[in-house]
C-alpha cells in the first residue's frame, strides 16, 4: 500500500508540472508533450526502479495522458484565438493594444520572479 502511494505521489507532481507548462505556453507542440510524457517515465523508472511490466503500463497511462493534454491544448488556443477575436469586436484599438501590453509585461515578471526563484 505505501508504494503505490508513492507511486501516485511521484506521477502526480509530475502530471501537475506538465499541466503548468501547458497552461504557461498554449504554443506547446504535440512532440513536446510527448517528449515530457516519455522523460516522465524515463525518470519514473530510475527513481522508483520500476520493473519491465510497470514501465511498460506507466508509460501508456503517460502517453494516454498525453493525448489527452494535447487535446486540451488545442482546445485551449481555440478557446484563446475565439476570446481575441471578440475582445477585438468590442474594444478599441487603443484599448486592445493596452491590454496587449499589460500581458505582455505580466508574462515578463512572471518570467523575472521565476529567474529570481531557480537562483
Amino acid at each position: 500500500m505505501r508504494s503505490l502511494i508513492i507511486i501516485l505521489l511521484a506521477f502526480v507532481l509530475p502530471v501537475g508540472a506538465l499541466m503548468a507548462q501547458l497552461e504557461e505556453s498554449p504554443a506547446l507542440s504535440p512532440e513536446r508533450i510527448k517528449e515530457l510524457a516519455k522523460r516522465n517515465t524515463d525518470r519514473l523508472s530510475k527513481e522508483l526502479m520500476l520493473s519491465e511490466q510497470q514501465y511498460l503500463e506507466v508509460s501508456k497511462i503517460n502517453d494516454e495522458f498525453a493525448e489527452q493534454a494535447i487535446y486540451l491544448n488545442e482546445q485551449r488556443k481555440k478557446a484563446i484565438q475565439d476570446r481575441e477575436e471578440k475582445l477585438k469586436k468590442v474594444l478599441t484599438e487603443e484599448q486592445f493594444n493596452k491590454l496587449k501590453n499589460e500581458r505582455k509585461n505580466r508574462r515578463e515578471k512572471l518570467k523575472e520572479r521565476r529567474k529570481a526563484r531557480n537562483k
